[in-house]
Order: C-alpha cells, then structure tokens, then sequence
C-alpha cells in the first residue's frame, strides 16, 4: 500500500526524498524561530540589564547646586557646583553647563555652543561666571556629570538671575569686586558679527520665515559653526583702549579680528589673523594675549586696583581628546609678540594658528607693557 507523509507519495525514491526534503524545511524552520525567540529573549534581558546598570551606576553619583545662583551686571561669581562622591567620579568626567544667557561665559573649560560650556572637573572648585555690563537676564541653567563619551550620570538644576543684587542678597553669593565699564563707549563685536550672519543668511537664500522657523538651540549652533568657519568673510574691530587703576581711559587705536587659515606641512590648518591699527606707542616688542573675561577694568588684589586685572588669566582651553579619552590643556591665549614701529605705530598683523573667532568671543586682547607675560597690563580690548 502506498504511503502519503502531508500529501507525498513515499512509495517511491522520489517519494522519499521529496519528503526528506520537507522534513528537513520544517526542521530549519522551526531551528529559524526557536534561534530568533532566543536571541529577542537575550536581547530583551541585556537590554534591562543594561538599562538597570546603567540606572544604577547614575545612582552612584551626585552634583549638588545652589537653587538660585545671583549674580550682577559687570561682576565674577562664583558657580558653587560640588560632585560626589569625590574618590569614585571618573577622572576623564567633565561637566557640562547649558542654558547659560549667550553673553556669559565661565572662567574655565570651553565653549561647545553659545550659552553651553564643557568644563574639566579639576577647574569645578573654582569655577567662576563672567558676566559683561548691561545684563539683566534670568534663566535656567542645567549642570551636568558626563562621561567622555557624552553619557550622563548625573544631573542639577539652577536658577541663574543676573540683576543689580540688593544689601539683603549680598551675603549669598561670594562676588570678586571688578570695575564698571560702560559699555557705550565701545561698539559691539560680537553684536557686529551677529548682524553680519543675518546677512549672510539672506544673501544665501534663507527667507525670515525659514529663519524663524529654527528653533534657538539650531540658530546657535549655526551661529557658533558660523564662527569657527575658516573661510567665514566678516571681521571685527576691537578697540583698544590704556587701562588705569580708576578704569579704562584713551583708545589707542583698533585690532581687526578675523578667521584665516596658514599652511602647516603643505596643508591648511585654522587660524586666527589679528591686524592691528595702533598708533602713541613706545617702538619695541610687547607681550600679547587672549584673556579669560570681556573686562578691561581693575580689580583688586591685596586691597589695591590693579589695571586691567578684571580681564583674569591668559586664555586656556581645556576639554576630553575624543579619541584618546585623556585630558588636554592648551595655552591658545598666548600670542606672537606684538611688534610696534620706530614712528610708535603698530601695523604688522598677528597670526594666532588653532584659533577662531568662537574661540576669543567673550574674551578680552591684551598688550603688556613690555616682552614679559607677567608684566603689567598697558591696554585691553573687549571683544563682547
């Protein structure tokens, strides 16, 4: 009697190995399913684990703030931001500031977009924020722990209000006493480029309606690529100005600051050119630097006002190497020498390799008043 297996006839060798074949479909078919259920059951417990340590690992850390963190227009506080525990916080950690008003700065790290700041724990301590004259703003600022590879383990929250602070605030915040600039005195840079993008805009084509369709974050991305693009066409005049313990006193003449790039072993590299346009100056070589704060007043130091000290420290730059995981710090704010002529003038332009215009925005220029970096500060620039 002839045999059907599902319809096949097994009685004869065509039979058989037409039914050998189906056997062995059926079998892969159902090895197919059983080796996909299992990888989504492993998938599904790695994932929850995954999640779980990771839940877990941001439990073991914790960034403690102020709610309210009060500053006032032309002034240094200190941003009191404490981490813990101390002895577990990975050392290649940063954190990341965002939310800050775009005119203010920290006096360490550096900037990943305006108003947003990555910053190496081991300048947390004394962290401090910068704030330029004729600011009245408050916000909400978001202080992260993240790792080198941008994952977040921990997180707070501060209200940053920036106001002419009251007798009855004062004893809150911890305030470094600098000098009032007025800031009618000098024109904008930053407020210069800002217009020069708009108009860079239009003449590409972007209507006002596809303008106003970006949200804040891409307008301010765009405007910080904007300002680390190396072909970008616009430049700034900043004008120099003699510092004095009693505030900034006679201009002296301007430095036009735009992005350029130089050959460095047969390829381009960024740059930034500086040309000066000085004149009233004793012929000799002076130190020339980017520092830290838009302030080219006095501050004090000892009891007694220092010219230009407002400006704080040379400029450095400080971040996580993203492929090498090791943290990097970079002296960028010392420049070439400035070079001023037998007729007291200064002329000769200033290249400044691995800067841009991102890079010295809310930053000062700084001559000394003479070859040494230590010596005294004889005229600054703001470059707000």
């Amino acid at each position: 009697m002839s045999r059907c297996i599902h319809g096949i006839d097994v009685a004869s060798d065509v039979g058989v190995r037409a039914a050998q074949t189906c056997f062995r479909f059926l079998s892969s078919v159902t090895t197919i399913r059983f080796a996909a259920v299992t990888t989504t059951v492993i998938e599904l417990v790695l994932g929850t684990w995954g999640q779980a340590a990771w839940a877990q690992e941001a439990q073991r850390f914790s960034i403690t703030v102020p709610a309210i963190t009060r500053t006032q227009p032309s002034s240094t506080t200190q941003l009191s931001i404490r981490v813990g525990p101390e002895k577990t916080v990975p050392k290649s950690s940063s954190i990341r500031i965002r939310g800050l008003p775009p005119v203010v700065a920290v006096s360490s790290g550096y900037a990943i977009a305006p108003g947003a700041w990555l910053v190496p724990l081991s300048a947390v301590p004394n962290l401090t924020i910068i704030v330029p004259v004729k600011v009245q703003e408050k916000s909400d600022v978001v202080i992260n722990l993240v790792t080198e590879d941008g994952r977040v383990l921990a997180e707070a929250r501060t209200v940053l209000v920036v106001a002419p602070i009251s007798a009855a605030h004062a004893h809150h915040q911890p305030m470094l006493t600098t000098a009032t600039v007025n800031p009618d005195i000098d024109p904008s840079p930053l407020a210069a480029i800002s217009k020069g993008f708009d108009a860079f805009l239009a003449k590409r084509g972007l209507s006002n309606d596809q303008k106003d369709a970006l949200s804040a974050e891409q307008k301010a991305e765009m405007f910080r690529l904007f300002l680390t693009w190396p072909q970008n066409p616009l430049e700034v005049e900043v004008t120099m100005r003699l510092t004095s313990e009693s505030g900034v006193g006679t201009a002296i003449g301007t430095i036009s600051v735009k992005n350029s790039e130089v050959l460095v072993a047969g390829r381009k590299e960024p740059a930034l050119l500086l040309q000066p346009h000085l004149a009233g100056l004793r012929p000799g070589l002076y130190a020339f630097h980017v520092h830290e704060n838009p302030n080219c007043g006095p501050a004090l130091k000892d009891g007694i006002a220092v010219p230009g000290l407002a400006a704080g420290a040379h400029l450095w730059l400080s971040g996580i190497g993203q492929l090498s995981g090791t943290t990097f710090t970079s002296h960028l704010g010392d420049l070439p020498n400035l070079e001023v002529n037998a007729d007291g003038t200064a002329t000769k332009g200033v290249v400044a390799a691995r800067l841009n215009l991102a890079d010295v925005a809310n930053r000062a220029l700084m001559i000394h008043v003479s070859q040494d970096a230590n010596s005294g500060r004889m005229a600054c620039g703001r470059l707000n």
